[in-house]
């Protein structure tokens, strides 16, 4: 139960601090995606 409560709050915090920090980057244009990037062809 325990190695659960830990794996789950580890997920979740690595994925919030992913999202910010994402927004970080396009916020201060420091990394923004490109919108025509089809690698599928």
């Amino acid at each position: 139960m325990q190695l659960f409560v830990v794996t789950v709050s580890s997920l979740y915090l690595g994925g919030f601090l992913a999202h910010k920090g994402a927004s970080y980057l396009e916020e201060n244009e420091i990394f923004v995606p490109a919108e025509d990037d089809d690698d599928d062809d």
